[in-house]
């Protein structure tokens, strides 16, 4: 049986009811996901990865068993922090990085040892939605409706043709939004009416209910003492993680099932740390028995 691990979401999802459900387990890589992410094609978005890999991975969350429709409703905050928790699972709390300094002038090596309890979560109990009212054209009171940016939204994006960062949070804002309205009043506007103002506070305000990861940390060279940030993809911390590639995989396998006669479909179910494990005690197994000898 694969060991799961407990977490509790900083945002949650709502069920048919408006209930709000934080709770769930999820269980870490096995030769089986490694298997899969290393046969998908180099052209495959990490949105909609992501989406599929927290389907196979998380159990549940309350009452309700993960599917690729419940990882895109998550919202982007609750799959980063869930990215995180199967980074843990996986490959430990400890997550050793190299990065150099940014200056032109030094360029030094910095070998980091980061853990996963060094980002600060941001809980946001989500909603099924949010309102502000903010200044239009000409004065005009507006009420805007949104509700946080969710897997969904993320999947657009990666789909987008856009390519400033500017232009591509502008889109996301506007995916988020579901009603803007003169206040007060029935008459409804396009989101391309809102001034860049406006929509400059529309998406502060959306960060500022959204659940979240703090994924920039501060950085001082202790070479050239730069003061420089970093910002942590949980996506690809994870995939670095198997960075290894299908064939250090395969090789594992044809040795435990060389020396356990286990099938693939067997080993294929070894969550990867159990997999490790397994190799680590036949190594020493094999290394006693090579010293009698």
């Amino acid at each position: 049986m694969i060991e799961t691990a407990g977490f509790t979401l900083p945002g949650g999802m709502l069920g048919p009811s408006g209930q709000l459900h934080r709770d769930g387990w999820l269980r870490p890589l096995t030769g089986g996901d490694e298997d899969w992410l290393y046969s998908l094609g180099p052209s495959t978005r990490q949105a909609g990865l992501i989406t599929a890999l927290l389907a196979r991975c998380v159990a549940q969350i309350g009452p309700y068993d993960m599917t690729c429709e419940l990882s895109r409703e998550l919202s982007i905050g609750d799959r980063d922090y869930l990215l995180f928790k199967l980074c843990e699972a996986t490959f430990g709390r400890r997550m050793p990085r190299v990065v150099r300094c940014p200056s032109g002038a030094c360029g030094a090596k910095l070998d980091l040892d980061l853990a996963t309890d060094d980002f600060v979560v941001i809980e946001k109990p989500v909603a099924l939605g949010h309102r502000i009212t903010l200044e239009g054209e000409g004065g005009a009171a507006l009420d805007i409706d949104f509700h946080v940016p969710r897997g969904r939204e993320q999947e657009e994006i990666a789909a987008s043709v856009l390519s400033s960062p500017e232009e591509l949070r502008d889109q996301l804002a506007e995916s988020c939004v579901t009603r803007v309205a003169v206040a007060g009043g029935e008459v409804e506007l396009p989101y391309a009416a809102l001034p860049a103002g406006t929509r400059r506070a529309l998406a502060s305000a959306i960060e500022g209910v959204a659940p979240r990861l703090d994924l920039e940390l501060e950085m001082v060279c202790p070479e050239c003492s730069n003061e420089f940030a970093i910002t942590v993809d949980p996506a690809a911390m994870l995939l670095g993680e198997l960075g290894a590639g299908p064939t250090a995989l395969e090789r594992e396998l044809h040795v435990l099932a060389f020396h356990y006669h286990w099938s693939l479909g067997e080993l294929l179910q070894l969550s990867r740390p159990r997999r490790r494990r397994f190799l680590r005690l036949l190594s020493e197994e094999l290394g006693a028995r090579a010293s009698w000898s």
